[in-house]
């Protein structure tokens, strides 16, 4: 598994994310029902000895 922060965007902004407040992120996470996924980018790497 892999932690790390994660954000969800609006078009120009960032809703909520890993980081913010309990309720923040409950209401972020209910407003996302019933809405289709158009895109998903990771960046950076992981280092490959992780999975060696």
């Amino acid at each position: 598994m892999v932690a790390w922060s994660w954000p969800v965007e609006r078009l120009r902004a960032i809703s909520f994310g890993s980081w913010s407040a309990e309720r923040k992120l409950d209401l972020g996470i209910q407003r996302l029902q019933d809405l289709q996924i158009e895109e998903i980018a990771l960046t950076g790497r992981l280092p490959g000895s992780w999975w060696a």
